[in-house]
C-alpha cells in the first residue's frame, strides 16, 4: 500500500515570526489560551497584526536541534 507524503510547511506570516508577541488569557481551569491578537515587537510597525497576516520584516525563530530522549 501506498501512502502520500506529507510535508509541513511553516508559512511566512506574523504568528510564526520571532517579532510577534502572542497575546493570552488565563482560562476558568487556570491554563493559558491563546487569543488570535497579539502585537509586532518591530518598533516602526506601530500595529497590531492578526497571527496569519504578513510584513516584509518577517523572520523565522531558529530552530532548536532535537534533543535525545
Amino acid at each position: 500500500m501506498r501512502s502520500t507524503k506529507t510535508y509541513i510547511v511553516r508559512a511566512q506570516v506574523c504568528g510564526t515570526c520571532v517579532h510577534y508577541r502572542q497575546h493570552y488569557v488565563l482560562s476558568e481551569g487556570g491554563r493559558l489560551e491563546p487569543l488570535w491578537y497579539g502585537h509586532c515587537h518591530v518598533p516602526h510597525q506601530g500595529r497590531y497584526p492578526q497571527p496569519d497576516g504578513a510584513c516584509p520584516h518577517w523572520k523565522a525563530y531558529r530552530e532548536e536541534p532535537a534533543r535525545p530522549r
